[in-house]
């Protein structure tokens, strides 16, 4: 398992401005089926993982902690809060620790994100023109225990400001019977679905 956007121990901010980056670029899997093969990405400004364009495809997001600290139960300490010598790519994360999106699908259709912790940005997945793709079984808001985070610097907020934000993309699959996300804990809103184009999609056993 890898450390993207964090000092070695997993612990302490030290981001890059998208932590991991697929590009036009099908059947990849970031983490994998047993919980040890989960990376840690967390801490990157923009994003911590991006799927971006069409051919990004057949990939699976597995078993990662995406926007907390290594083991998914605190957050980071945020080395740019406060600090006005260290001046991160995105302004706002002088006086808010948390990163723009955890997991951001842009323009990209069937991929499978499955039990995932994602917790602690400001939006924790967002899709964008994106269809077909399945989220199943995540912690969204929650850490790895299922618990609540308490408030950390800069903030006194627990969770996501959003959990899963669906904008203008159709056809997308939130949940299945028995494999339902756990969508709790997030500041605004649990589950959005904005614009015209986000229509057809399936909000299931969560």
């Amino acid at each position: 398992s890898n450390l993207v956007g964090t000092d070695p121990t997993g612990t302490i901010d030290e981001g890059n401005d998208v932590g991991i980056l697929l590009e036009d670029s099908p059947n990849n899997t970031i983490g994998g089926t047993a919980a040890n093969q989960g990376n840690v990405a967390s801490g990157n400004d923009n994003a911590n993982i991006q799927l971006t364009g069409r051919g990004s495809t057949g990939n699976l997001i597995q078993n990662n902690v995406i926007g907390l600290a290594a083991g998914g139960l605190t957050r980071l300490q945020n080395q740019h809060v406060n600090n006005p010598n260290l001046i991160p790519t995105d302004p706002e994360r002088l006086t808010d620790q948390r990163s723009r999106i955890g997991l951001l699908v842009s323009d990209a259709s069937g991929n499978n994100i499955v039990a995932n912790t994602i917790t602690d940005n400001r939006i924790g997945a967002q899709f964008y023109l994106s269809n077909a793709n399945v989220m199943t079984s995540n912690l969204v808001g929650l850490n790895s225990a299922g618990q609540v985070v308490g408030p950390g610097q800069g903030i006194n907020s627990s969770g996501n400001d959003f959990g899963i934000f669906i904008n203008n993309a159709p056809g997308n699959q939130i949940g299945l019977p028995g494999q339902g996300n756990s969508i709790s804990g997030n500041q605004q809103v649990g589950i959005e679905l904005f614009g015209a184009g986000a229509t057809g999609n399936v909000i299931q056993g969560n």
